[in-house]
């Protein structure tokens, strides 16, 4: 794309760089702080976890694991996982997550061209790795205890040895759309500058204060770098789990959370007026998906004294702009919007581009190409003349009116018409749990069995719909619980009844 020109070279310097470096400051800085808590009975320190992470390298390196090598993970999160991702991060050892449903034949497509050294797993882990040949031929398998618990002797320090702001550091692999492995890297370079421009632009505390409630585990990563105490919560929660979190001490009460809709609604449903963390929570960040008006504005009387910010972004670049969430919502009521589509301005670190109606976006905590990239991904990725990566974020996003605000106008395969026309008919059911299937011109629209009392009078208020269809259920995306599945809905709900 010869019309992207950019921001200066994210790589920058020559000097070494090594992203577990800011985790080590912090643990000298504040070594009795809790870095994370898992479970109420489970408190482990900075010291402690530093600790973990030196006894993991040097078992690493007993191993015969250098900088460069592979080390791929499925283990349920704990305390001694981050020990051993912060121990192989400061080694140079890039860790690989691959999504656990991806079929065989893609994972083995995936460590032949990785070709991981070990295998760090729990007993499911090494169920679900059995089936892979080229897992069974990984000779190195290890649990995360057994790695930090493992070193026989020269464990006292981490050592973060020198790198590249490229060399590689984490890299998720996830089932692309072409149907083939996608690998998005997060080199050491990349890791420093998303955390340091997370908290810059989110944060409205100091960022070593507070304690966050963390329900995505990449996210415990960029505050260990921050210096925050994270208490790990899971992202499908039970009324159980906000029962144990009432019960910590005033000094693990948590002071922000990052999430999507469905977490938000699950928090805000649980929350009553005697609650402690309705006074605990002072910044609350949601994103992910569009989300309902109705939604913000029952959290704002959950939250009172809450500041809410609205972030847009993605699993790439995280953020690209921001908004807070009482503006946003108050703005997109105005333009008639059903659900908050205000996304506000982009942060100062991110330049923008629009092509063919597409958001391209730059900046420093933006992912560099893929690992293992199809011949498709050029349409995704690329550089501009000064070397640096942009990145589609496959959305239209534009401005509406004289504000400076953004707006995000659905996915920029769907026509503008569609995403106004499904605004309009999400404020008649009084629901946004339905989508439009673009068929010459508005052949269908899909909703919930929980909106189906409305559809004898939608049918002759939006006439140019030829087809209501009711489905049971409105599939959502699998790790977010979001983001309509438009897909998989229509897939699993044939046959439908027709409203």
């Amino acid at each position: 794309m010869n019309n992207l020109h950019g921001s200066e070279d994210r790589a920058g310097s020559s000097r070494g760089i090594n992203a577990v470096d800011l985790f080590c400051q912090n643990a000298a800085r504040h070594p009795d702080k809790i870095a994370i808590c898992f479970e109420l009975e489970r408190l482990t320190s900075y010291a402690t976890l530093y600790k973990m992470a030196a006894q993991a390298q040097s078992f690493l390196k007993s191993k015969g694991f250098e900088s460069g090598d592979g080390l791929l993970v499925f283990s349920k999160i704990t305390p001694e996982l981050y020990g051993v991702i912060l121990g192989a991060l400061a080694q140079g050892v890039a860790l690989i997550f691959v999504e656990p449903w991806m079929p065989v034949h893609l994972i083995s497509r995936v460590l032949v061209s990785m070709k991981p050294k070990g295998f760090v797993c729990s007993p499911l882990g090494r169920v679900w790795g059995w089936r892979v040949p080229e897992i069974r031929a990984i000779n190195l398998h290890f649990t995360a205890g057994q790695i930090v618990s493992g070193a026989k002797s020269g464990t006292a320090e981490l050592i973060c040895n020198p790198l590249t702001p490229e060399s590689k550091g984490i890299v998720t692999f996830t089932s692309g759309t072409t149907g083939l492995p996608k690998g998005v890297s997060r080199p050491h370079g990349y890791l420093v500058d998303a955390s340091r421009i997370f908290h810059a632009n989110v944060s409205h505390h100091e960022i070593s204060d507070g304690v966050d409630l963390c329900i995505f585990a990449n996210f415990a990563l960029l505050n260990l770098a921050a210096g925050k105490t994270t208490i790990l919560f899971p992202a499908v929660p039970s009324e159980s789990d906000f029962v144990e979190l009432e019960r910590h001490n005033d000094q693990l009460l948590p002071q922000s959370v990052t999430c999507g809709p469905a977490f938000f609604r699950d928090l805000v449903a649980f929350t009553s007026e005697t609650s402690r963390i309705r006074k605990s929570l002072q910044d609350i960040h949601v994103g992910g998906a569009p989300s309902d008006c109705a939604l913000w504005e029952t959290g704002f009387e959950a939250f009172p004294d809450a500041q809410f910010t609205h972030i847009y972004g993605s699993s790439e670049v995280e953020p690209v702009a921001l908004i807070d969430a009482k503006r946003g919502v108050q703005l997109s009521r105005s333009q008639g919007f059903y659900q908050n589509l205000c996304v506000g301005e982009t942060v100062p670190e991110i330049k923008t581009r629009t092509v063919a109606e597409e958001l391209w976006v730059c900046g420093p905590h933006v992912c560099p190409e893929y690992v293992s990239a199809s011949d498709s991904e050029h349409l995704v990725k690329q550089r501009d003349g000064n070397n640096n990566v942009w990145h589609n974020m496959g959305d239209r996003v534009q401005a509406l009116d004289e504000t400076s605000a953004l707006w995000y106008l659905g996915r920029s395969s769907r026509s503008l018409e569609n995403v106004l026309l499904e605004q309009r008919i999400f404020s008649f059911l009084d629901s946004s749990d339905g989508f439009l299937v673009d068929t010459e011109r508005f052949g269908k629209c899909f909703v919930s069995s929980s909106a189906k009392a409305a559809t004898l009078r939608f049918r002759s208020a939006f006439e140019q719909v030829k087809e209501v269809l009711v489905v049971q259920k409105i599939e959502r995306d699998k790790r977010h619980r979001a983001r309509i599945d438009i897909k998989r809905t229509i897939a699993r709900n044939a046959p439908w009844l027709v409203g």
